[in-house]
Order: C-alpha cells, then sequence, then structure tokens
C-alpha cells in the first residue's frame, strides 16, 4: 500500500508485507520487528 493514512481492515492485515526492494524484507535484518503470534481466545458460552 502506497497511500499515507490508509486506514487498513482487519481481514487485510495479514496481507501486508514489506516492499521486495526494502532492506526489511530480509527476516534477519536487525530493525525488523518480530512477528507477533495470534492467540485465539474462544468466548464461554454461559
Amino acid at each position: 500500500m502506497r497511500v499515507p493514512s490508509y486506514l487498513v481492515r482487519k481481514e487485510e492485515e495479514d496481507k501486508i508485507t514489506y516492499s521486495y526492494s526494502s532492506p526489511l524484507n530480509d527476516e534477519m535484518h536487525p530493525m525488523r520487528p518480530k512477528a507477533e503470534e495470534k492467540i485465539l481466545v474462544k468466548k464461554e458460552e454461559t
């Protein structure tokens, strides 16, 4: 996405990647943030 202030929808989050030419595209780059693990939480039915 190249549009400043574009609001990313929840269903689009998994499609976000770094540009092919970006140094951050390398997973071993020291400044690249670590991917967060998503934890799915089930709601208990009462």
